[in-house]
């Protein structure tokens, strides 16, 4: 109801009617807790924990679950529209490069995805960084397809040693912003190819999000300072896009919903 360009028009347009706020706003608490096949956000926080202390009791918090970990099998299967700009890059990098650190890639979304369509070199290492369970589904998933390219672990600093960071989709659920985490990297990936990240002009908060089977904390940041803590690690941005098919819709904060969201390749010098 809420992704179509009609409900959103609908839901701003309420929220102006006099009287309207508070009892929208008590309904939508109870869409928010109890919907499922949905994709909904409510409330804008300060931080991570002021987010995920407003969960409802409804659903678990988070990913780490059987059934978040199960999610999403029709996205290895397809590409939406936003997925093809990173499509391209990733097989410019691929050309030359051999591994690829795929942060909060769920169960090799992406690379069953890209696979359909991008020859990938015999010699890759595709490594897929998320929480236990998902990377429990995933080496089972990868096993049962015989897929030797992808390995899994949920810990960060295994980014060592691999030439691109990929992060689609995934960014806006750390809580440590990307650039903080590289800092502590002892060896930072050449390329870092992002993707399907909500990013404002002015604000930086959290909101909350139902995923269906869970609430997670969602956090969108300012554009410029992401890509500021990202240039003072020494990359420079290659490319940036908009992803104009991705919307984050914060009923009753229009100020901080998103029409569309971002991607951008950025690189480390010669």
């Amino acid at each position: 109801m809420y992704g179509t360009m009609a409900a959103r028009r609908l839901v701003r347009g309420m929220e102006t009617l006099p009287g309207f706020r508070q009892a929208g706003a008590a309904l939508y608490e109870q869409r928010f807790a109890r919907a499922e096949n949905a994709n909904l956000f409510r409330g804008v926080y300060r931080d991570y924990a002021s987010a995920l202390a407003s969960a409802p009791a409804t659903k678990p918090q988070g990913y780490d679950h059987d059934e978040p970990a199960a999610m999403y099998d029709l996205r290895r299967k397809m590409l939406s529209p936003s997925d093809y700009p990173a499509l391209f890059w990733m097989s410019r990098l691929l050309a030359t490069h051999r591994s690829v650190f795929d942060f909060g890639g769920h169960v090799g979304l992406l690379h069953y995805a890209f696979s359909r369509h991008l020859p990938m070199p015999a010699d890759l290492r595709w490594t897929v960084c998320d929480v236990p369970a998902v990377c429990r589904r995933g080496e089972a998933l990868a096993e049962q397809a015989g897929t030797k390219a992808l390995h899994f672990t949920d810990r960060f600093d295994g980014c060592r040693g691999h030439d691109v960071l990929f992060a689609s989709g995934s960014l806006q659920y750390l809580q440590p912003s990307l650039g903080e985490m590289l800092i502590e990297a002892e060896a930072r990936p050449r390329h870092l190819l992002v993707n399907l990240t909500p990013m404002h002009e002015r604000f930086d908060y959290w909101t909350l999000q139902n995923i269906s089977t869970a609430f997670c904390p969602y956090h969108i940041v300012v554009r410029e300072r992401f890509v500021g803590e990202l240039t003072a690690l020494g990359y420079r941005v290659i490319d940036r896009w908009t992803n104009p098919d991705k919307h984050c819709l914060i009923p009753f904060h229009p100020d901080h919903s998103l029409s569309s969201y971002d991607g951008m390749l950025l690189s480390l010098p010669d």
